[in-house]
């Protein structure tokens, strides 16, 4: 659940955007090549909106859109070890996202329906609706949730530990990146119940904040090298 094509699009194309910049701008840095992903994949979540609603092909661009955002919390606590070098078995973090991701592409039926509307962008899938399968959406919840908790929680021990001012800064404008994203979100819907939103609705345009700060810790690992 999104804003409407055309902010879709338009979101897709700053964050395209972002990432030949970083690409072009950043070489040296290694952390840019991540950031450029987590970046990519934002973007591209955003132009399977778009597309979901301009070719009408609503099952196979909700299955894109699925597989694409089930990836970013694996990526983004691969990043949290990339920036502060203390790299365990990185294939590990996906082992979820992949699994989902199979599912997706091998079940019949998984996209329950989709819809734009003037502002929002509607895909039910029975990952995301606890009426239709109460142990997938929890387990989904878990891993999605979970994953960005975890991320923030080691960064955060991460930069009290780190004596590096420089990986300190550039773990903080990560974390940053993140918290501004998520907790507005999380406050939003808490507090104006009424407009009746979910957590996807409004992360949508948020994350361009993760996008921003991505873009940030990329020049400061590029401008360390």
């Amino acid at each position: 659940m999104c804003f409407s094509p055309q902010i879709s699009l338009l979101t897709a194309v700053v964050e395209f955007t972002l990432v030949i910049l970083i690409l072009a701008k950043f070489r040296k840095s290694s952390v840019a090549r991540f950031a450029a992903i987590f970046i990519f994949l934002l973007g591209f979540y955003q132009f399977t909106e778009f597309m979901l609603c301009t070719t009408g092909y609503i099952d196979f661009w909700a299955r894109m859109g699925f597989i694409t955002y089930t990836f970013l919390p694996a990526l983004g606590l691969h990043l949290v070890f990339k920036l502060s070098d203390r790299m365990p078995k990185a294939f590990v973090f996906y082992i979820p996202a992949i699994i989902f991701s199979a599912l997706a592409v091998l079940s019949e039926g998984f996209v329950a329906g989709g819809a734009c509307h003037s502002v929002f962008i509607s895909v039910e899938l029975i990952f995301l609706n606890p009426a239709a399968n109460a142990v997938l959406y929890s387990v989904y919840g878990a891993y999605y949730a979970g994953f960005i908790f975890l991320g923030c929680f080691l960064a955060g021990l991460m930069i009290r530990k780190e004596d590096d001012a420089k990986k300190k800064r550039k773990m903080k404008v990560g974390l940053a990146g993140v918290l501004l994203a998520t907790v507005p979100v999380l406050l939003f819907i808490i507090i104006l119940p009424s407009f009746g939103a979910q957590f996807p609705s409004v992360y949508c345009e948020f994350a361009l904040l993760v996008a921003i700060a991505g873009y940030w810790v990329s020049y400061l690992d590029h401008k360390e090298k």
